[in-house]
């Protein structure tokens, strides 16, 4: 099968290693596969036409689909009974590990969800709960200040930094992820994370950091049904 460019496969790679993954559809043209552990499918195929017949055998309501390629992001926006968000970039880690980092993680405890509650809601409650009692949501410490809290998906993208207004702009935000990079590969995951193309200044902290933005826009799909 032909994949797509090799930065752009990290969350395949992630689900296609992972037991609870099975792979739906596969010719010389691409792959859809769903990752059992995380409730998401995901597209990779450059035959806008294959694709359409790989969804439509296999839809369900609420069913969710990281799509990989921009051929196939463009297609789907006039099929109505999908609903599509567009405009989001993948940013991966390609090199070395970053080292010593200047910050240490902890694991999140109740005291940080009720902060990040009340001050970012990206995230519900719900949300921050799981992610805490799943060991997926960290506070970073330079010294014993906590100077922002960082966060996984299920799937291990690097899906939250925030920082509080009174430790920004002194470059805990880079020391923040440095340090979730390296966490991340002490266990073996690729790190990469998934930004909204129009937060310029979410592109910038993932260049000035070393992620390699990758070429393809990618976009997810929902099932209307």
């Amino acid at each position: 099968m032909k994949f797509s460019p090799y930065s752009i496969q990290t969350p395949l790679y992630a689900a296609m290693t992972c037991p609870q993954s099975c792979i739906l559809e596969e010719d010389d043209t691409g792959i859809l596969l769903s990752d059992r552990k995380t409730g998401i499918w995901i597209l990779d195929t450059e035959d806008t036409g294959q694709a359409a017949v790989w969804l439509d055998r296999h839809r369900q309501p609420g069913m969710n689909v990281l799509v990989l390629r921009d051929a196939c992001c463009s297609a789907f926006e006039d099929m109505t009974d999908w609903e599509i968000k567009r405009g989001f970039l993948q940013a991966v880690w390609t090199g070395d590990h970053p080292g010593i980092p200047a910050v240490h993680l902890e694991q999140a405890e109740l005291a940080d969800v009720q902060f990040l509650k009340e001050h970012c809601p990206l995230f519900s409650e719900q949300e921050l709960l799981n992610a805490m009692a799943e060991n997926r949501l960290y506070a970073g410490f330079d010294s014993r200040q906590c100077i922002g809290y960082c966060g996984i998906s299920q799937a291990g993208r690097m899906n939250l930094l925030f920082i509080p207004e009174c430790s920004r702009r002194q470059g805990h935000g880079l020391a923040l992820e440095a340090a979730l990079i390296g966490h991340l590969m002490d266990n073996g995951i690729i790190p990469y994370a998934h930004i909204p193309e129009s937060n310029l200044a979410a592109v910038s902290l993932q260049q000035k950091l070393g992620m390699v933005i990758c070429p393809e826009e990618i976009c997810w799909l929902k099932h209307a049904g």
